[in-house]
């Protein structure tokens, strides 16, 4: 039975009884990437959330929710922009809300690097550059991030970490005669700098 093997699970903020967990701090992390935002004079941020009904991106929604009210900042409604997950998507959603006429805030996190690859490309092809007209940050750091025009600011979460503190509770659990109650390990992440937010 599932309960007396052990089980290390990624990215999920269900308690389930006999697992151990290890959850990253999402939330906080979107809480960063504001911050940064802040530190470079911007007041009006928007948010690209991703329109599919995943955890961590509910976390980074809340995330950014909380600290820009902790920066005493509004949190406008047509400033949250839901996309599609994936680059063709996001693209095609960004395209159709620009061609619209729809506006866009001097400042953008994105919940992650893919969505942010194809709303830039929509954003280019209208004549919005980034960095210069609007600071991005994207979530993810994917490889791409750094080769983007301009290289995307990012928040990176380690995978070789989260790898690696995986195989470590679950030997640790194998090797053990008597089962423990489960256990929840916070994996923390950083923010990438590079050349898509401007000082203001």
């Amino acid at each position: 039975m599932l309960l007396h093997q052990p089980v290390v699970k990624f990215f999920h903020d269900r308690h389930r009884l006999g697992l151990t967990k290890r959850k990253s701090i999402h939330a906080t992390l979107a809480g960063t990437a504001i911050s940064h935002l802040v530190e470079h004079g911007h007041r009006e941020i928007g948010f690209i959330k991703g329109n599919a009904k995943v955890a961590n991106f509910r976390l980074r929604e809340r995330g950014f929710v909380n600290a820009m009210k902790q920066f005493g900042l509004n949190v406008n409604a047509a400033d949250i922009l839901p996309v599609d997950t994936t680059f063709d998507g996001a693209y095609r959603d960004m395209a159709k809300y620009l061609a619209g006429g729809g506006k866009l805030p001097p400042a953008l996190f994105i919940s992650n690097d893919i969505m942010a690859y194809g709303a830039i490309k929509a954003m280019k092809e209208v004549g919005i550059r980034v960095s210069e007209d609007v600071s991005v940050i994207g979530f993810d750091d994917l490889p791409l991030s750094a080769m983007m025009d301009p290289p995307l600011t990012t928040i990176s979460v380690s995978k070789h970490d989260m790898g690696r503190q995986a195989f470590d509770l679950l030997a640790a659990r194998l090797n053990e005669e008597r089962s423990r109650p489960a256990e929840k390990v916070l994996i923390d992440g950083t923010l990438i700098v590079r050349s898509s937010v401007r000082t203001k």
